[in-house]
């Protein structure tokens, strides 16, 4: 992923960051999201206002007159027009800095960090909200229905902090007969899909893998100076066998 289109609601200041690999996937983003939210909300978006970033060529305009949507582009070299979503980009980003940073997470992973930022973002209370979540709000102004959950904070954990996922052969079963094979992945938590869906990522296998079946270690986070990953599952496992 090389760029995150960020894309906030000035009623309810619920954002969304989609990641991509570069600007011309700016106009699949707003697209899709205009179908999640009429299909899980009942919503239809009414405006949009956006810089005049030219990657959103001629479809995103045309697009905007066939759904009847006011396509509202600030002037030129004038960031101000935006108003709150120039500064929520701005917030989302910080978050984004400050937890990756902490992390020690290598900077690849920073658009990782910037769709947790999101995640977090609408779960926390806000002044202009009269300090409800973004998502409570989103809840209070379409009415109460099952597509929008009440937020929950249960599910959250250390950023960053150590995780062991079952490989998948042990998931499938098909490692119960061969007690000495590695059972788990050391990982480290990046970002939710869901309140028991959680994004881990392993150096080991270069990779981000999304799991419900992992178990958290928050005493424990990722250290760029340790490289023998193997030895020290073992170590931590050894008492349990």
């Amino acid at each position: 992923m090389t760029s995150c289109t960020i894309i906030k609601c000035d009623l309810t200041a619920v954002t969304t960051v989609v990641p991509g690999t570069g600007k011309d996937t700016i106009y699949p983003s707003i697209t899709k999201l205009d179908t999640r939210v009429e299909r899980h909300y009942g919503l239809r978006i009414r405006q949009i206002r956006s810089d005049n970033e030219r990657a959103l060529g001629n479809r995103f305009p045309a697009w905007c007159d066939r759904k009847g949507i006011d396509w509202l582009p600030s002037a030129i070299d004038t960031a101000a027009q935006n108003g709150g979503a120039e500064r929520a980009g701005g917030v989302i980003i910080r978050i984004s800095t400050s937890i990756r940073i902490a992390a020690r997470l290598p900077e690849d992973y920073w658009p990782e960090s910037t769709v947790t930022a999101a995640y977090l973002h609408n779960l926390m209370p806000t002044e202009t909200n009269g300090w409800k979540s973004p998502l409570v709000t989103l809840k209070e102004a379409i009415g109460d229905i099952s597509s929008i959950p009440v937020p929950s904070y249960g599910h959250l954990k250390a950023y960053s902090c150590r995780a062991y996922l079952l490989t998948t052969k042990v998931k499938r079963g098909k490692e119960r007969k061969r007690k000495l094979k590695p059972r788990a992945h050391i990982g480290y938590l990046v970002g939710y899909d869901s309140t028991n869906i959680f994004r881990i990522w392993v150096p080991a296998l270069s990779k981000v893998i999304r799991t419900r079946d992992v178990t958290f270690n928050e005493d424990l986070f990722f250290d760029p100076k340790s490289e023998d990953l193997t030895a020290q599952l073992v170590a931590e496992l050894k008492p349990l066998v």
